[in-house]
């Protein structure tokens, strides 16, 4: 496959990609490619839980992106202007452009289910739960009490997000008080 290579939108004149997932950084002042173009390695992440990334710097400020969703933006068509990328074989270090595809959020859903990669524990059997059951009827009694999220989250020692999505039913909605 002939390697074929697109500024990436946003940093053009900066950065490039390639439809084989390699990114270039171009020569400029001011940057660590100055005269020569640099080659960034995008490796997997070793839980393979999380996604490969990259991080670009422009002007002192550097942003991380997800590989998968700039292939997909800059080489496969998305003329129903759908959300998401997903990885049809489930791998999300398998970044070629025969795996990834634009879904809607509900197909993607339905994809990782399908396939088994999706987890549907709730509560403690997540296992990143930060909580118990009985510290989440303690928080939402908190919370019907009065009491302010914030202070909740310290106590707790979380961010305060935790303590909202619990508030708003986003997270451990089958525990009720």
């Amino acid at each position: 496959m002939e390697e074929i290579w697109k500024p990436i939108l946003g940093y053009e004149g900066y950065y490039e990609i390639s439809n084989t997932g390699r990114v270039k950084c171009l020569p400029r002042k001011g940057s660590g490619c100055k005269n020569y173009v640099y080659f960034k390695k995008i490796t997997p992440p070793k839980d393979n839980v999380h996604y490969p990334t990259f991080s670009l710097n422009v002007g002192g400020k550097s942003k991380s992106l997800m590989l998968h969703r700039v292939l997909a933006i800059h080489f496969i068509q998305n003329p129903e202007n759908k959300l998401q990328v997903n990885h049809i074989d489930g791998n999300k270090s398998n970044n070629d452009l025969s795996n990834l595809e634009w879904v809607s959020p509900s197909e993607n859903i339905y994809h990782g289910l399908s396939l088994g990669i999706m987890n549907t524990a709730k509560g403690v059997d997540k296992p990143h739960a930060r909580f118990t059951e009985n510290d989440v009827r303690n928080i939402k009694t908190r919370l019907i009490n009065g009491d302010i999220g914030s202070h909740i989250a310290k106590d707790y020692g979380v961010h305060k997000g935790l303590i909202y999505y619990i508030k708003n039913d986003r997270t451990w909605k089958h525990i009720s008080v």
